[in-house]
C-alpha cells in the first residue's frame, strides 16, 4: 500500500554538509535576539559575530596561519583549513560589487520595499551579502565607495547595512 505524502512541512532541513537546520521554534532560547522571523538563527560559530555586530563593530574571520580573511564566521579558514581563526574588526570600509532592487516581497521582507542587496566586496578581502540604504537608485554602480553603517530595527536588533561613502547617516 502507498503511503500519500505528508502536505505538512518538515520540522527541520538537512543542509549539504550534513548539519540539520531547525526554523525557529516559540521556545528557542534565543528568542529575545533572534526570534523574528526575518532573523537569523545563530550558532556556536555566528554567535560572537552576531554579539560583535549588536556593539555596531563588524568582524572577519583572520587565518592565523596563512594570514587571508573570511566570511562567514566559522572554525577554520577556508583557504588552508587551519583551525587557527580569530575574529577581528573589519574597516568597514567597502565597494559594490553587485546588486538587485526588491520591489515586491512576502511579509515580513515587505516592510521596507522597495531595498537593495547587494554583494559588497570589503577592503579586508572577503564579500558579503548586505542591503545598501541611504543611496538613490540612480547612484547604484559597480566600484561605488561604500561604509558600513548599523540598522536598528523596531525591536532593537542590530544588523549591519552598508551606506555611500561620504554620506551623513
Amino acid at each position: 500500500m502507498r503511503r500519500e505524502a505528508s502536505r505538512e512541512r518538515p520540522p527541520c532541513l538537512c543542509a549539504c554538509d550534513g548539519r540539520v537546520l531547525h526554523s525557529q521554534r516559540d521556545d528557542d532560547p534565543r528568542e529575545e535576539l533572534m526570534g523574528a522571523p526575518d532573523r537569523p538563527t545563530s550558532d556556536s560559530d555566528s554567535e560572537a559575530w552576531w554579539a560583535a555586530v549588536q556593539d555596531h563593530t563588524l568582524n572577519v574571520n583572520t587565518c592565523g596561519s596563512c594570514r587571508r580573511n573570511s566570511l562567514y564566521p566559522r572554525p577554520f579558514c577556508p583557504h588552508c583549513w587551519s583551525e587557527d581563526v580569530t575574529l577581528v574588526p573589519a574597516s568597514g570600509h567597502a565597494t559594490l560589487y553587485t546588486w538587485t532592487v526588491v520591489h515586491q516581497n512576502a511579509a515580513p521582507f515587505d516592510a521596507r520595499l522597495p531595498y537593495v542587496v547587494a554583494m559588497v566586496d570589503l577592503a579586508e578581502g572577503p564579500r558579503m551579502m548586505t542591503v545598501i540604504e541611504n543611496c538613490p537608485l540612480d547612484d547604484l554602480q559597480a566600484g561605488l565607495e561604500l561604509t558600513v553603517d548599523f540598522r536598528h530595527d523596531d525591536d532593537g536588533f542590530v544588523v549591519p547595512v552598508f551606506t555611500p561613502a561620504g554620506v551623513d547617516r
